[in-house]
This record gives C-alpha cells, sequence and structure tokens, in this order.
C-alpha cells in the first residue's frame, strides 16, 4: 500500500469511527449524501483511495466533521 492509500485509508476509518459514534447508519449517510447504501459501504472499505475529493468532503459533513489536510497528513 502506498503512503497515499495509507493516509486515505485512515481518514475514511476517523469518518466511519464518526458515524458509528453518532449511531448512524451507511443508510443515514447514504441519504444524506443522496447515494446508495452500496456507495458509502464502497467509501468505507475497499474504494477509500479512489473515492473523489467531493464526496470524501461530503461524507465528513455529513457526519459533522470539517476536514483540513495538511501535508503533515493532520486529519483535524
Amino acid at each position: 500500500m502506498t503512503d497515499h492509500a495509507k493516509k486515505a485509508s485512515k481518514i475514511i476509518d476517523k469518518l466511519r469511527e464518526r458515524r458509528e459514534a453518532l449511531g448512524l447508519t451507511q443508510a443515514d449517510i447514504a441519504e444524506r449524501l443522496d447515494v446508495s447504501q452500496r456507495s458509502v459501504s464502497s467509501y468505507e472499505n475497499a474504494d477509500a483511495v479512489g473515492m473523489e475529493l467531493t464526496s470524501l468532503l461530503r461524507y465528513a459533513e455529513a457526519v459533522g466533521v470539517k476536514l483540513c489536510l495538511l501535508e503533515e497528513g493532520g486529519v483535524y
């Protein structure tokens, strides 16, 4: 796995953890994003690296997170 893939995976893991902490299901996020639950599952599992930046930002917004991506790889 490349460094970029590892960073992308870490970001989506944090977003999934946030979703779960809020008690939201993948279906809840799908509704907020106007996509299928299958798409959300794909985002959270195999396809985080290929996820479009706009989709990633929309997902973050759906769970109440503002992403600030720093060169150091930090997520806030």
